[in-house]
């Protein structure tokens, strides 16, 4: 199952939700940044060391 990181209201994270959902893809949304933070926490920046969002994990593949 996918599972993607980020703010709803990121114009990016819309665009990752929009394909999974015109996919239909089994999906987990999981909120990072803004007021959610967490984009500086050790196992975020393992994923993302540059701390940005998107980031989508399909099992151990990490974008």
């Amino acid at each position: 199952m996918l599972k993607v990181w980020g703010r709803r209201s990121s114009f990016n994270v819309q665009k990752v939700m929009w394909l999974i959902g015109e996919l239909d893809l089994a999906h987990e949304h999981i909120g990072a940044g803004g007021s959610a933070g967490g984009l500086d926490t050790p196992a975020f920046l393992a994923m993302n060391p540059h701390g940005r969002m998107p980031v989508i994990k399909d099992g151990d593949a990490v974008v």
